[in-house]
């Protein structure tokens, strides 16, 4: 309901609408990667855009494409391969629990429930208990 959508505007605004025009642009989305992938490349900014550009106008629009990619996540191998990518900040094809821990401090958790959230939810998917994930590993998290 209202509450929800509220928080997602806010969330919005936050971390991808600086302007408060109501989409995010290319220059906006890659500051928002940027915040936890320092040196991403402009095609992987294109690419994240244009996996939610519903509409073909080369941004994120607040409605429908955030609502809907925040509403009904991508668990397709696309966005598992996306996130993964991401989230390997120094691109070794790993993800470390702590590079997992500074991307959700970047999107804006707090320490505690980075922590819980990679912890609980993206290091169970380390099936042989290294304390990383391999893309294999990754991929387990996106079977819906």
């Amino acid at each position: 309901g209202v509450p929800f959508l509220t928080e997602l505007k806010e969330r919005f605004i936050r971390w991808l609408d600086h302007d408060n025009d109501g989409q995010s642009t290319f220059d906006e989305v890659k500051n928002y990667i940027r915040r936890f992938k320092p040196d991403v490349t402009d095609q992987t900014v294109a690419a994240f855009i244009s996996r939610r550009d519903s509409n073909g106008n080369g941004a994120i629009d607040f409605v429908p494409e955030y609502v809907h990619d925040m509403a009904a996540p991508d668990y397709t191998l696309e966005g598992a391969n996306e996130w993964f990518k991401l989230q390997d900040t120094n691109d070794d094809s790993f993800v470390t629990e702590a590079e997992l821990v500074k991307v959700a401090e970047a999107v804006g958790m707090s320490p505690e429930e980075a922590l819980d959230t990679v912890q609980g939810y993206y290091m169970s998917a380390d099936a042989n208990k290294d304390g990383k994930l391999s893309l294999d590993e990754f991929k387990t998290l996106y079977s819906p």
